[in-house]
């Protein structure tokens, strides 16, 4: 039986995550491949086995793995994500009356299911799958609506389940976490170049760069999230350039037929919204926008030089997370990896799933008369190093005009979170004195403040608490991590 809020559709609810999101496992070994911290050694001497093994396991194409769930650990992939687990979004669905706990419910009882997939495949091959399990689940429950919500890559899946697999005609609404309708484009830069750092510094001494570009580079979905609406970019003479025609930048024909074929399934899906759309996104966090290509003889691409600015999540930018016609535009100051947990975007979730079918009027969003930024200068620090701060806020009117505050105090206080993967355990590092952020005399509206890293290694959470006159208290979060470099 599924409860309700009094008043809504009959539904049930499926959940999508997004890149990286779904953990794979291996069939033939019962292993996690991805992502499965605890199998990590902790000689670091064996690291660099552990890390390669995971490497080639990840390779696509790879039968043997197969999806099993959420990921449920924290994902430190730079420069792409910091994404923390799902658990908070889950935890609120289920708060709102919503069953979703294998162990408690059968799978006809249950009215929230989270669809796990290979994140690395064709998202047409993760959208017919989808369309097999709704229609499993359909069946149980005769006569309801679905009600997706996608995070990321995964509303890609879930757009081209509703557009180009009949879905649809049984699709009641559609909730897109931080969803690129354009690509975002740090995903070329991926392909290119790989990522920066996998889960802590150390792992860069095994070529971790070169070895995920190579790994990435398998993946047909990632060539999905290349921008191609919209230029973003140059080359040394400001002159446009499409990646999809200019594609010198491969180094592999596979990979060229891999950027076509993602080309062809962003134009395939375009911009159609045939259901009601609400599109949750992030704003105010610094993210690659635009860059200039410096090409050298035979067309060759010898560098990237990105820009970022503050008009998106850290990973999708705003014009890419809104571009579509959807039904509303709900902003938050948040970034890709923990919008689904912000505290104001769960807020307005359960008005949308369940107060607004109670007659409850909406709630004004506590980001939409303040406009915050909060951010440590870098993401990862020494035991003991300085950590500066800095933080802005202005007041937003009608008028589309911004007004700095001069009189917030924003206090910030630094928490545990986890230990590093191959870490033997976090201990509990001595009291973390915290700070208050003070105005910065060079620019109104700026604030800056200064922690010190702890000397315990791990992830640890930044809390900023912003408060104005005549405002509620808000509260930002970012993420960093501590660990000691070997010197020499």
């Amino acid at each position: 039986m599924i409860i309700q809020s009094p008043g809504a559709p009959k539904h049930f609810i499926v959940f999508l995550p997004g890149m990286f999101g779904s953990m794979l496992r291996d069939r033939n070994t019962g292993r996690n491949s991805w992502a499965d911290f605890n199998s990590l050694p902790v000689k670091p001497s064996e690291w660099d086995e552990w890390f390669f093994g995971v490497m080639d396991a990840l390779k696509y194409p790879n039968d043997a793995l197969q999806a099993v769930g959420l990921v449920d650990d924290l994902q430190f992939l730079l420069p792409w994500v910091k994404q923390t687990p799902y658990r908070p979004l889950i935890q609120a669905l289920q708060a709102m009356g919503y069953k979703v706990n294998p162990k408690r419910y059968q799978e006809s009882d249950r009215d929230l299911y989270t669809f796990p997939y290979d994140w690395r495949q064709d998202h047409r091959v993760s959208a017919r799958q989808l369309q097999t399990a709704i229609e499993r689940w359909r069946s149980t429950h005769p006569g309801a609506e679905v009600w997706l919500i996608g995070h990321g890559a995964g509303g890609l899946v879930a757009r081209w389940y509703i557009e180009k697999l009949g879905g649809g005609q049984g699709v009641g609404r559609l909730i897109l976490f931080a969803t690129p309708w354009d690509g975002a484009p740090m995903a070329l830069g991926m392909i290119k170049d790989g990522l920066d750092i996998l889960w802590r510094r150390t792992f860069n001494a095994a070529d971790a760069k070169g070895e995920s570009q190579r790994l990435l580079q398998t993946f047909p979905s990632i060539y999905a999230l290349v921008p191609q609406q919209q230029p973003f970019l140059l080359d040394q003479h400001s002159e446009i350039i499409d990646p999809f025609e200019n594609d010198t930048w491969l180094d592999s024909e596979r990979s060229r037929a891999l950027l076509a074929d993602g080309k062809e399934f962003s134009q395939a899906l375009a911009l159609e919204s045939s259901v009601e759309t609400l599109c949750f996104y992030g704003r105010q966090r610094l993210t690659v926008s635009n860059a200039t290509v410096h090409i050298g003889q035979n067309n060759i691409w010898d560098d990237i030089e990105w820009w970022s600015t503050e008009i998106g999540d850290g990973t999708v930018p705003a014009a890419s997370a809104t571009l579509a016609v959807a039904t509303d535009y709900l902003p938050f100051v948040a970034s890709h990896g923990d919008i689904y947990a912000n505290e104001s975007a769960l807020a307005v979730l359960r008005r949308e799933l369940f107060d607004k079918y109670r007659g409850l009027s909406r709630a004004m969003l506590a980001t939409s008369r303040l406009a915050l930024t909060f951010e440590p200068d870098k993401d990862f620090y020494e035991p003991g190093e300085s950590i500066q701060l800095r933080a802005t806020v202005h007041q937003e009117h009608p008028e589309s005009m911004t007004v700095p505050v001069t009189d917030a105090r924003i206090a910030v206080e630094l928490a545990s979170y986890r230990s590093l993967p191959g870490a033997m355990g976090l201990a509990k590092p001595r009291a973390i004195p915290g700070t208050n952020m003070r105005p910065d005399p060079e620019m109104e509206g700026r604030y800056r403040g200064t922690l010190t890293a702890p000397l315990v290694e791990g992830y640890y959470k930044l809390y900023a608490r912003v408060f104005v006159t005549g405002q509620r208290p808000l509260q930002l979060e970012e993420l960093i991590a501590v660990e000691a470099m070997p010197q020499g």
